[in-house]
C-alpha cells in the first residue's frame, strides 16, 4: 500500500478515515514499542502527507484505547 501511494497521483477531494485498536495485536517488529498495526498506519498517513493530503482535512485517525478485533 505505501508503494501505491507513493507511485500513485494526489487526487483531490479524496478523503481517508483510519481506526486502529491499541489491542488488536501485540507484534512490534523494530521494537519502538508501538505495535505493528498502530505502526503501519501511521506510516500510511504519513505518507499520504508527503503526497499532499491533509491531516485532519482529507485524512481522519482514530486510535481505540481499548480496541481490538475479534477472534
Amino acid at each position: 500500500m505505501h508503494r501505491q501511494i507513493r507511485n500513485g497521483k494526489l487526487k483531490p477531494g479524496m478523503k481517508f478515515w483510519f481506526q486502529t485498536g491499541k489491542l488488536d495485536e501485540q507484534s512490534d517488529r523494530n521494537k519502538k514499542c508501538i505495535i505493528d498495526s498502530i505502526d503501519d498506519t501511521l506510516d500510511l498517513i504519513a505518507e499520504l502527507t508527503r503526497k499532499g493530503y491533509r491531516p485532519f482535512h482529507d485524512i481522519q485517525y482514530f486510535e481505540m484505547e481499548n480496541g481490538k478485533h475479534k477472534s
